[in-house]
């Protein structure tokens, strides 16, 4: 198998295994996004909740910057 083969098998692998890494963080980050909707929003628990959302949306935003990357 000649070089270039083998580097774009691997390039091709990474970004395989990139893709089901994302897939399975986003997974559990969907359902915690669902039950936070589902909770009732009042005094403290509410703020305490859009911090939890503020940092969701943070790992959102990390997963998809080492999808680009």
């Amino acid at each position: 198998m000649a070089r270039a083969e083998r580097i774009e098998r691997l390039v091709r692998g990474q970004k395989e295994l990139l893709a089901n890494i994302s897939h399975e963080l986003r997974s559990p980050l969907a359902r915690v996004r669902l039950a936070l909707e589902l909770v009732p929003r009042e005094g403290e628990v509410d703020t305490r909740l859009r911090e939890v959302e503020a940092d969701l949306d943070e790992l959102d935003r990390l997963i998809a910057d080492v999808l680009i990357t």
